[in-house]
């Protein structure tokens, strides 16, 4: 998992980032987290993102309508001084407003609340050779099964687990994921173009759909499109 910390105070950046560590670092050990004194420094591979709403240079939120524009399943999470501001990030789909006054309750409300969102089957924990990540589901663009473990391919990395495809695709949303060959199991919100049984997903990775997978794919994928 990758979080971002987009603040222009490194004292307050640095403290926030120690806390996350201790919380998340048990459970994830890809964990990843980056802070940003100023957005000139960002990409949009991030899991979450805290988000300083009085930045120097640009308002908060305007960070975060671009950050869901690329990345709709991203979380945001804004962190301001200014309590007043909670009602003007509600445009920005924020997952949470940390209040800088109020920082130690708010971020424990945090921690339980995205704790909940991993136990209700958003993320997924994965497990290869006893090392421990854990990664949002909404993250996969494929799935692939490579002898006796699985890769899992995201946005920004690979991951690998030790379960097959079939114990697997019994955990993912079925609205979004679907098996297409006997190795491969993909995330629909990532394929960019399908022509001839050949797709090719966001990545440039091309795949070809399986005999037997073929018509469930293409009726599937017709019922993804009518959304």
């Amino acid at each position: 998992m990758k979080i971002a910390i987009i603040d222009d105070d490194p004292v307050f950046s640095k403290e926030l980032k120690n806390d996350l560590l201790t919380h998340f670092n048990s459970l994830d050990e890809d964990l990843k987290i980056d802070i940003h004194n100023n957005v000139s420094t960002l990409n949009y591979q991030y899991t979450i993102y805290f988000i300083d709403i009085a930045l120097k240079d640009i308002n908060g939120i305007d960070v975060a309508r671009q950050i869901k524009l690329f990345d709709k399943n991203s979380y945001i999470v804004f962190i301001s001084s200014r309590n007043e501001l909670i009602h003007d990030t509600l445009s920005a789909k924020a997952f949470y407003f940390i209040r800088k006054s109020c920082y130690e309750i708010d971020l424990n409300t945090f921690f339980n609340l995205i704790d909940d969102e991993f136990k209700e089957d958003n993320f997924i924990s994965l497990c290869y050779k006893a090392k421990k990540s854990y990664i949002s589901l909404n993250d996969i663009i494929y799935i692939e099964s490579q002898g006796h473990k699985l890769l899992i391919k995201t946005n920004d990395q690979e991951y690998y687990d030790n379960r097959t495809l079939k114990e697997i695709i019994n955990i993912l949303q079925k609205d979004k994921y679907i098996q297409i060959q006997k190795s491969y199991i993909i995330n629909v919100e990532y394929l960019v173009s399908f022509k001839k049984n050949v797709i090719t997903m966001s990545d440039d990775k091309t795949i070809t759909i399986g005999r037997i997978y073929q018509e469930n794919f293409k009726q599937f994928y017709q019922e993804y499109l009518t959304r």
